[in-house]
């Protein structure tokens, strides 16, 4: 039994011995795989980059809407309504940046005990 992706040098050469150019064979294998994981990773990331950018552009547009209708209401006369809406809507922002905020950190803190662990 051996750690890491690839046998020891030896190991190596005693596939060799049994399977024709078996320490290539194995070479390549591993290669293959390393390179499968690295695409698939790098996939992963990009698909959660676009979500995430989705996700600001969406709490955008959700907010300018709800600006608006908070206008509307104070243009109308209904100022009371209009500041209720701006302050709910000014306090769910805060709220979602200080969660977000606050789970970054838990989750670096989760990786940094995960590689200690290792």
């Amino acid at each position: 039994m051996f750690m890491g992706p690839l046998p020891p040098p030896d190991l190596l050469a005693q596939y060799n011995a049994l399977i024709p150019d078996g320490a290539d064979r194995l070479m390549k294998l591993t290669e293959g795989q390393s390179a499968h994981r690295q695409r698939m990773e790098r996939s992963a990331l990009n698909h959660e980059m676009k979500r995430s950018i989705l996700g600001l552009y969406a709490a955008l547009g959700f907010g300018l809407v709800m600006l608006l209708a908070a206008f509307l209401l104070i243009w109308s006369g209904k100022s009371i309504e209009g500041f209720v809406l701006v302050a709910g809507e000014v306090s769910a922002g805060v709220g979602i940046f200080v969660y977000g905020d606050t789970r970054r950190r838990e989750e670096r803190r989760e990786r940094f005990a995960q590689a200690n662990r290792r």
